[in-house]
């Protein structure tokens, strides 16, 4: 079943929206892993010729990066960082 590209952006950013949650609410330990994971699963689908999916991986994995780029910043600040 084909998705509209339309459809497919809306999905895309609220899974990335999900992980960024998701990413800051998990002990700081446990990110980096989660990152891999994705990381992996993209190559996986690209292996398989999937390119949508790989997308799809690469972009939650850009967002577990983005919300993970913010421990540092909250690091050198000292303080809380930016919500939203």
């Amino acid at each position: 079943m084909a998705i509209p590209s339309d459809d497919y952006n809306a999905l895309t950013t609220a899974l990335g929206g999900i992980c960024f949650a998701l990413t800051r609410r998990l002990p700081k330990e446990e990110r980096q892993p989660l990152l891999q994971d994705l990381v992996a699963m993209a190559h996986g689908r690209n292996t398989a010729g999937d390119l949508r999916g790989e997308t799809l991986f690469l972009d939650m994995a850009a967002a577990v990066a983005s919300a993970m780029a913010g421990d540092d910043r909250q690091q050198q600040t000292g303080g809380n960082p930016p919500s939203g």
